[in-house]
């Protein structure tokens, strides 16, 4: 659901935006300090990734990078070092990914208020539906009665009427006191 369906969405969205820049004020600040701690050496870019447990890490893609990072940037923890390179945090990153973590739990709890909301409201509408539905069958029945009335034409010069198109009409017999049903000729047909 859209923050602009609910003024409580809108704020909470504002607030996350808000925590999502300084999130990225804290990784251009952590990738220029390395790009000092580097000077000339590779151009390893630090990555900022969503984390399934921290919220947001940054992350080197060399693990070789490990002594350095913990040499000349102290204030960094190290989670872990994988293939794919050094998976770090700073407190400050940490402080940020939990607010945003926080954010978007409340985001997730007020969308799904405001979906009861909106059900709780379509559900007034069910017996509108409803009684729309009926008069359009009932609608679409006399159509097909004006349908088979307007091609319905005269024929012969005794001046009986009778439909363009042969009719079969069913030949009920009554039989030990029953009513049966019988299949009946087509009128017109031989």
């Amino acid at each position: 659901i859209k923050p602009q369906h609910s003024p409580a969405l809108a704020d909470l969205a504002e607030d996350l935006e808000v925590v999502e820049e300084r999130l990225q004020e804290i990784h251009q600040g952590v990738q220029e300090e390395w790009r000092g701690v580097r000077r000339g050496g590779s151009k390893a870019e630090v990555r900022l990734e969503r984390h399934k447990e921290e919220g947001y890490v940054m992350r080197l893609p060399s693990a070789s990078d490990e002594q350095l990072l913990r040499k000349e940037m102290p204030d960094v923890q190290i989670l872990g070092i994988l293939k794919n390179g050094v998976v770090f945090t700073t407190a400050e990153l940490r402080e940020a990914a939990g607010d945003a973590l926080q954010l978007r739990d409340q985001y997730a709890a007020e969308q799904s208020a405001v979906a009861e909301k909106v059900i709780a409201t379509a559900a007034t509408y069910v017996s509108v539906v409803e009684s729309a539905a009926r008069c359009v069958a009932e609608l679409d029945v006399l159509l097909s009665f004006a349908h088979a009335a307007a091609h319905w034409s005269s024929s012969g010069s005794s001046g009986s009427s009778s439909p363009t198109s042969p009719v079969c009409s069913p030949d009920i017999r009554v039989v030990a006191s029953k009513p049966i049903l019988a299949p009946a000729a087509i009128e017109g047909a031989e």
